[in-house]
């Protein structure tokens, strides 16, 4: 068999990025040990602000979700939006949600694909804020608010209790029951498990869950063509727009009506739906 030459950028800023992208990406478990230097970076960077973010149960800070862009976009091509928006650029959502449906086909390893799930929470939070995940009235009080992962599941849940008071037993059970109800219903059970208002410590959970999910989609545009028609008639023959058509006056009023009783959530690709105040 042919032998290929190793390549090494000579290029000391693309070998960062290559250095990175090795990191963010999942590899064959032979080569998986290179690259943990990588994870740690990131890491020491990222995760104690999405700690302290989850803990205040609000979206990331502008600068924090700009540091992950720039991390996340070394596994994308130069020039890419995502670099754009961490270089201080208005946002250009739909080329930025492109971009991360292209990171969501990767094969992210877990850590990675939660901090793009922190970027996609700051995303809906500055573009559709009728759209973000409830805050609990009073955000300050006490409770139980962490991040954990079962690494032999691959599976990290950001769990919130504001009825229970932290201790290692408490976040053990918590977790216990977070991990059940991800393993019965996927993704969109660890997205609602996100929601600052879900308390995981209730004992009806699933139930909450099943009440609680309206779908999930595999764009915002989807969403609200699903929920809305927005129709003109001309000569008496009726013509329907999809979301993209619609100028931004009709959006808003469409973020607006959806928002009074749903959240958004994006997690593993695709936009997760839940009633309010469940």
């Amino acid at each position: 068999m042919e032998q290929h030459p190793h390549y090494e950028p000579n290029d000391p800023e693309e070998s960062l990025r290559s250095f990175i992208r090795n990191g963010l990406i999942e590899h064959a478990p032979s080569t998986d040990h290179e690259f943990d230097e990588s994870l740690t970076l990131l890491n020491a960077l990222l995760q104690s602000d999405c700690a302290r973010a989850h803990e205040a149960c609000t979206p990331l800070a502008p600068d924090t979700a700009r540091g992950i862009a720039a991390v996340l976009a070394c596994a994308l091509p130069p020039h890419s939006a995502l670099i754009d928006f961490a270089d201080g650029a208005e946002p250009d959502y739909p080329k930025l949600w492109d971009e991360v449906g292209q990171l969501r086909r990767r094969s992210l390893r877990p850590k990675a694909s939660e901090y793009l799930t922190w970027l996609t929470g700051h995303l809906i939070a500055s573009q559709l804020p009728e759209l973000a995940p409830s805050r609990p009235p009073r955000p300050d009080t006490g409770g139980t608010h962490f991040i954990a992962a079962d690494n032999a599941l691959g599976l990290i849940l950001a769990l919130h209790s504001p009825t229970c008071r932290d201790s290692r037993p408490t976040r053990d059970k918590l977790f216990e029951a977070g991990v059940n109800l991800a393993l019965n219903y996927g993704t969109p059970a660890v997205a609602f498990l996100r929601i600052p208002t879900v308390d995981a410590a209730q004992p009806d959970l699933e139930e909450a869950f099943n009440k609680a999910h309206y779908g999930s989609f595999d764009s915002l545009e989807d969403i609200f063509d699903t929920f809305f028609q927005v129709i003109t008639v001309d000569t008496d023959q009726q013509h329907r727009h999809p979301y993209c058509a619609v100028n931004d006056e009709e959006r808003q009023s469409m973020h607006r009506k959806l928002g009074t009783r749903f959240q958004i959530v994006e997690a593993g690709g695709h936009f997760h739906l839940f009633l309010r105040d469940v």
